[in-house]
């Protein structure tokens, strides 16, 4: 495959070599034809092609971990209003039912004075005790 940039230009110029090279070894010439530079260019823009796609999946994913985070604060913040909601509820049931009990005893009015009063005679004798019980012994038995 050819990896030159300058393959139109290595047809027309012959390159020699001088005596003395730096690196010494057996390099295979390539003759530039039409089908190794349509590759060339086919493989350049597949890499492009592929370090864009590289890209972007690179700028999605950072897109979607950002938005995935906002949405967990938005959750953690939503399980806390309704944890205080809660409570709040709690608090109002507990309100409405000491006020409605407070409405009705006031509509009862306990506090009546009464119509009539009754006067009672004192008791001239004292209620007699009963005799206590006389508490039988128990031996115990042997074996228990």
């Amino acid at each position: 495959m050819v990896s030159s940039l300058k393959t139109a230009q290595n047809k027309k110029i012959k390159q020699t070599y001088s005596q003395n090279p730096m690196i010494k070894g057996e390099f295979p010439s390539y003759e530039n034809n039409l089908g190794e530079l349509s590759i060339l260019n086919l493989n350049r823009v597949l890499g492009a092609s592929l370090f864009i796609a590289i890209l972007v999946s690179m700028v999605s994913y950072f897109l979607v971990v950002a938005q995935e985070n906002s949405i967990i604060t938005v959750h953690k913040d939503t399980n806390e209003l309704n944890m205080e909601n809660i409570e709040l509820q709690n608090k109002v049931e507990q309100a409405k039912s000491y006020y409605n009990i407070n409405y009705k005893v006031s509509k009862v009015n306990f506090l009546k004075k009464p119509d009539k009063i009754m006067e009672v005679n004192a008791i001239a004798s004292v209620p007699e005790k009963k005799k206590a019980i006389e508490r039988l012994e128990v031996k115990p038995v042997s074996g228990f």
